[in-house]
């Protein structure tokens, strides 16, 4: 089973389960729709029970760079409250 979604793949084999981060950007860097991808992945992987393992990878070239501040443009029209929503995914 393999599934990608803005630049998070999963792909199980076996009792292994591989989430993948390879997004368009430079430095792989995460956008808040693909930390809410990596979230989602993860939730749906914690209640498997056929899994017995689960690896967190990267591109080649780096693993991430961390939070895309270019998103921030697209958060600036954005409620308080809906900006504490959509970045309720980052870093605790």
């Amino acid at each position: 089973m393999a599934t990608d979604t803005h630049g998070v793949s999963v792909e199980t084999t076996g009792r292994i389960a591989t989430i993948r981060l390879d997004g368009p950007t430079p430095g792989n860097l995460l956008s808040v729709a693909a930390m809410t991808a990596l979230l989602d992945a993860a939730r749906g992987l914690a209640t498997d029970p056929h899994l017995s393992a689960v690896v967190l990878a990267g591109r080649a070239d780096v693993f991430t760079l961390g939070f895309n501040l270019a998103d921030g443009d697209r958060l600036a029209g954005l409620t308080l409250a809906e900006r504490r929503e959509a970045l309720a995914v980052g870093p605790r």
